[in-house]
């Protein structure tokens, strides 16, 4: 039911309409693919080499307000006391293959679609950082279940808030530039 308003929103902002039978087709079998190759045991070590990526920037991003933060591999400590284990499950690799199915599936030109993916993938993992500062600060700061709600509830919902809204302010936008191309011309 969300999937086919989503998907109506779609083709009313869109200078296309969109097939939505096979948008959503197009949509599932991308995300499938896109899943199962995160999980692939070949991906794996590209995956913890990502994940050790994103704790040294996050560590960078929060030792320039907080010099009390420390960092080995991938487990951020605040004040020696506090941690945050920077996991698989943490990449956000789950909203990228979302966002990038979306992008894949929807009818533009491949350059718009390349470029999407790329500013895509910066949103969610700047996204990403400020998520896990705000978990270290929050578990240093919060009993464990504020934690806990935080980390699994609160921030999922934010995450697919962003991932929707990042997309459909995507299509607006190439609307919008269609639109001034047409009537300038």
């Amino acid at each position: 039911m969300i999937l086919l308003l989503f998907i109506k929103l779609l083709s009313f902002v869109s200078y296309k309409p969109v097939n939505s039978w096979w948008y959503i087709s197009k949509f599932f079998c991308y995300a499938l693919l896109g899943f199962i190759f995160i999980k692939l045991p070949i991906v794996q070590p590209l995956v913890e080499s990502f994940c050790e990526m994103l704790a040294n920037a996050t560590y960078y991003v929060t030792y320039l307000f907080d010099n009390s933060v420390k960092i080995q591999k991938t487990v951020i400590f605040r004040k020696s006391a506090y941690a945050v284990d920077v996991s698989k499950a943490c990449s956000a690799l789950g909203y990228v293959v979302i966002l990038f199915s979306a992008i894949l599936a929807y009818p533009t030109k491949l350059r718009k679609k390349v470029r999407l993916l790329l500013e895509a993938f910066l949103f969610i993992q700047v996204l990403n950082v400020i998520r896990i500062t705000s978990l270290l600060y929050a578990r240093s700061l919060l009993d464990m279940q504020q934690f806990n709600f935080i980390h699994e509830q609160l921030w999922i919902y934010i995450f697919l808030l962003a991932v929707c809204s990042f997309f459909i302010f995507k299509v607006c936008q190439f609307k919008a530039r269609r639109l001034i191309n047409i009537n300038f011309l």
